[in-house]
C-alpha cells in the first residue's frame, strides 16, 4: 500500500471529503488530491500535521510499518475523560458508570476527528447528553 492509499484510508476513517481534510491540513484540495492519487510525494510539513491532528503514527504513513494511530491513544482518552469528568463535577451532576463511559466515547472520537474538545463543545455535547 502506499502513501496515498494510506491517505485515502484515513480521511474515509473520520468520514471527510477530500475538500474538507484539505481544508484541515490547510492545503489546497488539488494539492491533497494529487498526494492521495500518488502524483506528488507528501511534504514533511503535511506529516506532521497528519501527527498532530489525527495522532496518525508517521512511521505507518511514510513507510507502512507499525499501526495507524500513533501509540498516544492513551493521551487522548485521558483527555476526554478529564474533560468529560470536570464537566459533571462543575455541574454537580452524578450520573451512571455507563453513562459516563459513553460521554468519554463520543469525546474521544470528537477528539479524534477535529484534533482537540474546546469548552464550548465540550459544555455543548454534555449539556444534551444529561
Amino acid at each position: 500500500m502506499e502513501v496515498g492509499s494510506r491517505l485515502n484510508e484515513v480521511r474515509k476513517s473520520i468520514e471527510m471529503t477530500q475538500a474538507e481534510f484539505a481544508e484541515r491540513l490547510e492545503i489546497s484540495p488539488r494539492a491533497y488530491t494529487s498526494y492521495e492519487l500518488g502524483q506528488r510525494d507528501l511534504p514533511l510539513a503535511t506529516v506532521i500535521t497528519l501527527h498532530k491532528q489525527f495522532g496518525i503514527n508517521t512511521n505507518w504513513l511514510i513507510f507502512g510499518e507499525g499501526n495507524r494511530q500513533s501509540d498516544d491513544v492513551s493521551g487522548k482518552v485521558e483527555l476526554a475523560a478529564l474533560a468529560a469528568l470536570e464537566y459533571l463535577t462543575e455541574q454537580k451532576i452524578q450520573v451512571s458508570p455507563e453513562k459516563t463511559a459513553k460521554m468519554i466515547r463520543h469525546l474521544f472520537n470528537y477528539q479524534k476527528k477535529s484534533g482537540a474538545i474546546s469548552d464550548d463543545y465540550r459544555n455543548d455535547y454534555m449539556s444534551s447528553a444529561i
